[in-house]
């Protein structure tokens, strides 16, 4: 490999930028939950999460922490591990693909 290439691949900018734009999808839907805050209420309630508001600052504190620690690079795993718990809980709770049936299942 070229020891510019090199170069570029081993700075700490490129690091840094390279965590921001992973996290991009993380910190715009915590922005999303925030400035959107009555949408955000709406689809806690879509998904069946009591007390909705509850669920909603829970979501946003998760996504910005979670993002925060991993763009800075402070305690990388413990903002990694609760993104990635994150994820996985939002996919068995919401996106609950498995009970569709029909038109919904094909989208």
């Amino acid at each position: 490999m070229p020891n510019s290439i090199a170069r570029i691949l081993e700075s700490r900018s490129m690091w840094l930028i390279a965590r921001l734009l992973i996290l991009v999808l993380f910190l715009s839907s915590g922005f999303a939950k925030v400035f959107d805050y009555q949408n955000s209420l709406a689809e806690m309630r879509a998904a069946g999460l009591n007390p909705d508001w509850f669920f909603n600052i829970a979501t946003a504190i998760i996504l910005f922490c979670g993002s925060l620690l991993v763009l800075f690079d402070r305690y990388l795993w413990l903002g990694a591990g609760a993104l990635a718990l994150f994820l996985f809980l939002t996919i068995v709770i919401v996106h609950t693909f498995w009970n569709m049936t029909g038109d919904k299942a094909m989208l």
